[in-house]
């Protein structure tokens, strides 16, 4: 794993939570619609209601660890950024791999020069890959 690859965990985690989030909300309209429209189980139904909540309270559960997960990543990340020889270099890899800006962006977030974001960026990341990256 490179730099840029440890320090895009954050984005990664945040998309595999929304994913989540989509199926659970998928099975939470399932889980209203069906028991309105029907007083018992369908022969053939693919899911069980039973199951279908079990399915629910477990997803729920597993959004739980993995929101506790990237809370954990974004305070590692973050201390690991805070502590680099230069911050304005922390800042500029934080703005790009964390707040996902881009190097416009983060120039005109900084006030500073489109060609000093991208050294500061390319030297923030050598720095960090020599510190945190075995």
């Amino acid at each position: 794993m490179d730099a840029k690859d440890y320090l895009r965990q954050i984005e990664r985690q945040k998309r595999y939570i929304e994913r989540l989030k989509g199926q659970l909300a998928d099975l939470e309209v399932l889980a209203e619609y069906r028991p309105s429209v029907m007083t018992e189980e369908p022969k053939g139904a693919k899911k069980p209601i039973d199951e279908m909540y079990n399915t629910i309270i477990e997803l729920k559960a597993k959004i739980d660890v993995e929101i506790a997960r990237l809370s954990q990543m974004y305070k590692d990340i973050t201390s690991k950024l805070d502590s680099l020889s230069n911050p304005e270099r922390g800042a500029v890899l934080y703005q790009r791999f964390i707040l996902g800006k881009s190097i416009k962006q983060v120039a005109s977030d900084l006030d500073k020069s489109i060609p000093w974001v991208k050294v500061a960026s390319a030297q923030g990341l050598i720095e960090f890959k020599r510190l945190y990256i075995a």
